[in-house]
């Protein structure tokens, strides 16, 4: 059934494509660890990247942006898998300076947060975002109010807080505020998180704090890093990750990450990564956790269209 809605979806944007840009991203993964670190019935409905050991057919992605008129796009990204379709973001989007954002989306909080996984500089997304928010990350349904300048970025979102890492089952009281510099040789962000928490029969609040910065102020390297503090009902905890990435190449890049979330998980990370082109790029990653998991990755990505994130 998931299958059939996802030709339908398919089939109705393509008979519009002069008007539209249509992407299609597939990834495809080997992975060998010592053990497996997922377990197969997971309360959490997320969707996992390079969960089993062996061959992994991740997802294929679709991205679809239609201009509904002058000032006005409709954009969605759709996940397939083997077992489901899903709609990854389906949001409008007006104006340029000012903008006014609607529907379901990423939140534009952190650095990391409103990537999508392709575009990622490491396959897997830090341990503290896994804890704080899950595997999507913060993907809520919402709108979102912003000034977009040629050196900063910073608005404001109302979201539903569904999200069941840190907000619980929300009815629309999800704040956020956002801002994003834009300098030379260093890119810093501060982001603020502010929602109820319903788990069970308790509830309360949960506050966050969310900052980093990216830095390429030597030739061929980049920095980037954030740190995370939250405050959910009386629990206070805190993560962050550090990463640094090489390209000598256009072709080649390479990097290391350390991540770190307070109940004392934390990963290192190293990896390579071989574009073959702008379409088609191999990354081998090798992880070893703190519970001593040594786990290797080699993924396979194609990407078609031009990427507007």
């Amino acid at each position: 059934m998931h299958f059939y809605i996802f030709i339908l979806f398919f089939s109705v944007f393509s008979y519009v494509k002069a008007f539209e840009n249509i992407n299609f991203i597939f990834d495809f993964s080997y992975v060998g660890r010592d053990k497996d670190i997922y377990i197969a019935d997971d309360e959490h409905s997320d969707f996992m990247m390079n969960k089993d050991k062996g061959f992994n057919l991740n997802y294929g992605e679709v991205k679809i942006s239609y201009p509904v008129e002058k000032g006005v796009q409709l954009k969605g990204v759709f996940h397939l898998t083997e077992e489901s379709f899903e709609i990854g973001e389906l949001y409008f989007l007006t104006g340029d300076t000012f903008r006014l954002k609607g529907g379901k989306f990423r939140s534009s909080v952190g650095i990391l947060n409103e990537k999508h996984q392709h575009e990622w500089e490491f396959s897997d997304i830090p341990v503290f975002y896994q804890s704080f928010f899950g595997y999507h990350a913060l993907t809520e349904k919402g709108v979102q109010v912003s000034y977009n300048h040629k050196y900063i970025f910073t608005g404001f979102e109302i979201l539903q807080g569904e999200n069941e890492y840190s907000f619980g089952e929300g009815k629309g009281d999800l704040f956020t505020f956002f801002m994003k510099g834009d300098l030379p040789y260093i890119k810093p962000v501060f982001s603020y998180l502010d929602g109820d928490f319903r788990e069970d029969q308790s509830s309360g609040r949960t506050r966050m704090i969310l900052t980093g910065a990216e830095i390429s102020s030597f030739k061929n390297v980049r920095f980037q890093g954030e740190y995370a503090y939250r405050i959910k009902e009386d629990d206070k905890s805190s993560g962050y990750y550090i990463q640094m990435v090489y390209g000598a190449e256009k072709a080649v890049e390479t990097g290391f990450r350390y991540g770190y979330v307070e109940n004392g998980e934390y990963r290192y990370s190293g990896m390579i990564t071989y574009r073959f082109s702008e379409h088609i790029k191999l990354r081998a990653q090798y992880n070893y956790y703190r519970s001593q998991i040594n786990e290797f990755i080699l993924e396979l990505t194609f990407e078609t269209g031009e990427d507007e994130h």
